[in-house]
């Protein structure tokens, strides 16, 4: 009985550490991360900021995919095979366990009690800034401003913005 306990141990130890390690294939959408605690709503960690109304998301690992990439996020997240998170990052509450397989499709997991089951989507760059808005401040100026995107997906490093002449009056 020992014996048995050590291995588990070990088998459950080197699961952990194979998903912690860096995301090498994290433009590739649907690659699975691996599976990470996630308190919500007690928890203070930025990772997950979107969850997607209903279940029909949570149903598959490519129905939650399609409804986090039209928000411009870089993970999925899907808990316990009931609910569909979206986030720019993961991982800050440390390794989990995500035994429960997705209800639409058994092969693929979808998390865990409070545990999340990571994919990447693909996405590697910022979303779209939130609220754009133009100013025409006289003739021949205008002025821009906006809000950060809600899916940051790292740091901003600048932005550059061009213009086009479309008309002339």
């Amino acid at each position: 009985m020992h014996l048995m306990k050590i291995q588990l141990v070990y088998l459950l130890t080197s699961l952990m550490w194979i998903h912690i390690g860096c995301v090498e294939n994290a433009e590739v959408p649907g690659y699975y991360v691996g599976c990470f605690r996630y308190h919500y709503p007690d928890n203070d960690a930025p990772d997950f900021t979107h969850k997607i109304d209903g279940t029909a998301a949570a149903q598959t690992v490519e129905n939650c995919l399609a409804e986090c990439l039209k928000l411009f996020f870089r993970f999925i997240g899907l808990m316990n095979g009931q609910s569909c998170w979206c986030g720019s990052s993961f991982g800050s509450q440390g390794a989990a366990l995500c035994p429960q397989t997705c209800y639409g499709n058994s092969s693929q997991f979808c998390g865990g009690f409070q545990a999340l089951s990571v994919y990447a989507t693909g996405r590697m760059v910022p979303g779209p800034p939130k609220r754009l808005i133009i100013n025409q401040t006289d003739e021949t100026l205008i002025s821009l401003t906006w809000e950060a995107p809600s899916a940051p997906n790292g740091a901003l490093r600048d932005w550059t913005i061009t213009a086009t002449m479309v008309e002339t009056f």
